[in-house]
């Protein structure tokens, strides 16, 4: 529903929706008017902004979960939060991850000893199982504490990051600020705001594995045994996530990462493209700056706006207008941005392929997956405005979170996300 500018008229046109979220979350019966009275008074404050600039359920919501939780009435209820909000509030998958983050920012707020129990039960059993995670070499990793996880399906065959919530195949995991991400195994590697690199599982345990410029990209072997980034004196760094450590580095300045593939890092330096391997020295491979590389394919950037996908093994190139660039996880299709700032996937078997954006929509975020599709986030029409503050969207807007085959460019939606949001980052 569209809010209402008065906080006690929301909240009575929402109160059988607020009341049974509190019920189907263990609140006893008679504590409920109480608990909404108390989120009211709490929401009372910054609710003109709140209508300004944020999403009022989102707000709201977290707000009666929060009280309800200092209440500490009952626990075990967490795990069923996002079902409940998603059921009975109509809230989408990124409202849910919002409410969520909330959660975990209001409890880091409060004394240690008012922390939830099931969360300390959380915390407690990552920790002991930690002791396995950095079993292979501890000397190596400062462990870090684990994070909140909870189970939900994963929307999209893809990692992907935003508003503190990291989504991984089956879980989602709670994070503060990402600056880059690439996908390793059933977790991840990230760049935090700090700029401590971190590799995260999907029970939430963490190991630091060091340092990068926070601006750098993080990038990982399709295999994810491999990662590596730019720290902050310009030098490279290759890791062995199975042996534990660092594994071939190289100084410079004006270096950057672009892909794994082969057991070999390609970066861009002055000069071009250059890589190297475990042990070895950095070898020249062009004087074209990479833009990406996978399967044995490259995708080049030649300049004058152009674009070289180059095959395997040197095999004809296909050249064409775009800038900047990523390659599908078996070589074959190149997303790049054209000239006009829509995406363009070039088909190294020739021509280009639908994506299934259709007239007058606009990608917000993009990436290729496997089996010849690409994963989209797309503003509808009305929302498409070309104009400087595209990415300050109203807070009832949403995107839509799309499937699509390339070349017949059919498409599933499978998600509403709320554009109050972050932009998805998407790893790589």
């Amino acid at each position: 529903m569209a809010a209402d500018d008065d906080l006690d008229t929301y909240a009575a046109a929402r109160a059988p929706v607020l009341q049974e979220v509190l019920l189907r979350l263990d609140c006893p019966r008679f504590l409920v008017p109480g608990v909404v009275r108390e989120a009211i008074g709490r929401c009372r404050r910054g609710w003109a902004r709140s209508i300004r600039e944020d999403d009022v359920d989102v707000v709201f919501l977290g707000t009666l979960l929060a009280t309800w939780e200092d209440r500490r009435r009952s626990t075990g209820w967490q795990s069923r939060v996002g079902e409940v909000l998603t059921e009975v509030a109509g809230l989408d998958e990124w409202q849910v991850a919002d409410v969520l983050d909330d959660l975990v920012t209001h409890r880091r707020r409060r004394p240690a000893t008012r922390f939830l129990a099931a969360l300390l039960v959380v915390v407690l059993v990552a920790a002991a199982a930690a002791v396995v995670w950095t079993a292979r070499d501890e000397d190596s990793y400062d462990v870090l504490p684990p994070v909140p996880v909870q189970r939900a399906p994963a929307l999209v065959d893809a990692v992907w990051y935003a508003n503190g919530v990291l989504r991984l195949r089956d879980v989602v995991v709670v994070l503060g600020a990402v600056r880059a991400l690439a996908a390793v195994g059933g977790g991840a590697v990230y760049v935090a705001g700090d700029g401590a690199v971190v590799q995260v599982d999907d029970a939430g345990r963490r190991l630091r594995l060091g340092w990068a410029d926070p601006r750098s990209p993080v990038v990982a072997s399709s295999g994810g045994r491999l990662v590596a980034w730019r720290e902050e004196d310009g030098g490279l760094v290759l890791h062995d996530l199975d042996a534990g450590g660092e594994v071939g580095r190289t100084a410079g300045s004006g270096l950057e990462p672009v892909a794994i593939d082969g057991g070999r890092l390609f970066f861009t330096d002055r000069a071009g493209t250059a890589a190297f391997s475990p042990g070895r020295d950095p070898v020249r491979v062009s004087g074209l700056p990479l833009l990406d590389i996978r399967a044995g394919a490259r995708l080049y950037q030649s300049g004058d706006g152009r674009v070289r996908l180059q095959g395997p093994g040197g095999r004809p190139s296909y050249v064409g207008d775009g800038q900047g660039g990523m390659l599908s996880p078996d070589g074959r299709f190149a997303l790049v941005d054209s000239v006009v700032g829509q995406p363009v996937v070039l088909d190294l078997l020739g021509g280009t392929a639908a994506t299934g954006l259709r007239p007058g929509e606009r990608d917000v975020a993009a990436t290729l997956v496997r089996d010849g599709r690409v994963v989209l986030v797309v503003a509808v029409p009305e929302r498409a405005a070309d104009d400087e503050e595209f990415g300050r969207r109203s807070a009832s807007g949403s995107w839509e979170l799309r499937t699509c085959t390339l070349g017949t460019g059919a498409c599933v939606v499978e998600s509403q996300l709320s554009a109050a949001g972050e932009v998805p980052l998407f790893a790589r």
